[in-house]
């Protein structure tokens, strides 16, 4: 099995085991920046971890429509799970009495760590062994083993999961963490800037979050997350090119391009037709750049709009080492769009927020091409100082690919379509689950995160 090498591995040891994980600035790749296209570089390691950002407050990213609720995209391809015909040689399923427990490649403590399995996700058993480092058994659980020191019996498969699948809450107060209800046995802080945490228990005085950590349940507001009402496109052969993403609030149709603020207000009310902010719709006419009146022109079902109002995708060829059947996900920072390939076909679009910064000190997303080699199903995004402090618990769907930049789900903001983040790829919820659950490498049934390097889908990331 292919394992990370050395420089990432205290990162991903780290992340995997206590779902602790962050997207970097630039300057935390200063030693190998990546090339446009180019072979896929060694990962540095994480120095300086950043947290995805908040909306940027300008008039584009802060024009924020009423979010919807949580939906799941029709036809999302299904998790990697077998049915019992198929589980050959399974034994019984079981679920941990601990937090989290580290997925080794060989029945050792010696062995080399490619995932996790956490709490209330249960997952088979297909071998025992006795080895080192385990008082009772080694517990084959997939391509991975297990010590079975702090199993309990499960009573299925593991169910489906939504979305967001958590209750989230808001740290309103600066506030100790606790390993348990008692205030002697306080651990760390946690700041009331940008900080929110997953609700598992209350109880009349307190908040049991993961993993198993206790805060004075006085300090924390419980959050209603709903999601974007964005959707992603599946592609089919009826699909028209170029397809735009309306993405911007308040978008409004002309009969002519180019025209000026003042002759818009001119225009009969007839003749004008609102867009609806995440519209998908055919691009009938590109206008070129005008210099009158500035900016290009596109076309749409409900009349002219401005160019930088929509987020456009059309087909483009795989590039030099992508196979002809292989899956792999284009990122357009210009567009602001993911479209997920498999070889020359066109399967899945959306809009996406890349980093909020373009080069430089400034939270960015580098260009370049490499393989996804870790998954993990959610993760906690901490760190920072200042203004730039951030606790985010279970940040979901979580895909790294180079060094600290990732796909991931976000459900703090809905500035898609616009550059908002701290370098890594964001997606609404559901869209992020359907690419999980489609690139590889596949995350074995019922493990929580997985590690292999070398055979993951690619991401291609463009100006």
């Amino acid at each position: 099995m292919n394992v990370v090498p050395h420089p990432l591995r205290v990162l991903l040891c780290l992340a995997l085991l206590s779902g602790a994980a962050a997207c970097n600035s630039p300057s935390t790749h200063t030693d190998q920046q990546p090339q446009a296209l180019a072979p896929e570089p060694a990962p540095a390691a994480p120095v300086n971890p950043a947290a995805p950002s908040e909306p940027a407050q300008d008039d584009k990213a802060a024009e924020e429509e009423p979010v919807a609720d949580v939906i799941a995209p029709e036809e999302a391809p299904a998790e990697e799970t077998q049915d019992d015909g198929q589980r050959e040689g399974l034994i019984k399923w079981v679920d941990l009495e601990k937090p989290a427990m580290v997925v080794r490649d060989a029945p050792t403590k010696k062995g080399e760590r490619v995932g996790t399995v956490r709490r209330g996700r249960s997952f088979p058993v297909y071998e025992y062994k006795d080895g080192p480092g385990c008082k009772a058994q080694w517990a084959r659980v997939g391509p991975g083993w297990v010590c079975s020191d702090h199993f309990v019996d499960a009573d299925g498969p593991p169910e489906k999961t939504s979305p967001l699948p958590f209750t989230y809450g808001i740290v309103y107060k600066d506030t100790e963490i606790f390993m348990g209800p008692h205030k002697h046995m306080g651990t760390g802080k946690i700041r009331k800037a940008r900080s929110t945490v997953t609700i598992l228990e209350t109880t009349n005085r307190w908040v049991r979050t993961w993993p198993d950590q206790w805060l004075d349940k006085h300090v924390v507001a419980p959050r209603e997350v709903r999601t974007s009402s964005l959707q992603g496109e599946h592609i089919t052969e009826d699909t028209v090119f170029p397809l735009a993403f309306v993405r911007r609030n308040h978008t409004v149709g002309y009969p002519e391009p180019g025209l000026s603020k003042g002759e818009k207000r001119r225009v009969a009310d007839d003749q004008k037709n609102p867009i609806n902010r995440f519209t998908r719709t055919p691009v009938l006419e590109i206008h070129p750049k005008n210099s009158r009146r500035g900016g290009s022109h596109v076309r749409l079902e409900g009349g002219w709009v401005d160019r930088h109002q929509v987020g456009i995708v059309e087909p483009r060829p795989r590039p030099r080492g992508v196979g002809e059947d292989e899956r792999w996900v284009l990122v357009d920072i210009s567009e602001q769009t993911l479209v997920a390939y498999e070889g020359d076909k066109m399967v899945y679009a959306t809009l996406i927020s890349t980093g909020a910064g373009k080069s430089g000190p400034e939270a960015f997303t580098p260009v370049g091409k490499w393989r996804i080699h870790t998954k993990l199903r959610s993760s906690r995004m901490a760190g920072g100082s200042g203004a730039s402090y951030h606790f985010l618990s279970d940040v979901p769907w979580v895909q790294y690919y180079y060094g600290g930049y990732a796909l991931h789900g976000v459900y703090w903001h809905n500035s898609f379509g616009w550059q908002t983040s701290q370098g890594c790829i964001n997606l609404v919820a559901h869209d992020a689950q359907w690419v999980f659950n489609w690139t590889g490498p596949h995350v074995p049934e019922g493990w929580y995160s997985f590690v292999q390097r070398g055979t993951g889908s690619w991401i291609v990331v463009v100006k």
